[in-house]
């Protein structure tokens, strides 16, 4: 974190209580927000964020889960997208 110049010593963390405006801070310069690629992919991409490299052992899955019995075939088409979007996304280990 420092070769970004941020120093973990002096950081405070302020949990404004809303995901999507404390990342609207972070694009406009105004803190650091933690968030899934997916949501940041385009800004990313354009270089209004920048990824912060911060070792952690935290690790996270997902699972879709239906009900019991038949698939309605919105579920199977949403799941199809899902895992298409998914599957770009890199493959990180833990180290």
């Amino acid at each position: 974190m420092l070769a970004f110049g941020l120093d973990p010593d002096k950081l405070q963390n302020f949990d404004i209580g809303a995901p999507l405006l404390q990342l609207q801070l972070a694009r406009q310069g105004l803190g650091i927000s933690f968030a899934t690629e997916l949501v940041v992919r385009d800004d990313l991409a354009c270089g209004q964020l920048y990824r912060v490299p911060i070792p952690s052992q935290l690790s996270a899955r997902y699972y879709a889960v239906t009900a019991k019995g038949p698939v309605r075939p919105a579920v199977v088409t949403f799941m199809i997208w899902l895992k298409s979007v998914t599957d770009q996304l890199p493959k990180r280990r833990l180290e």
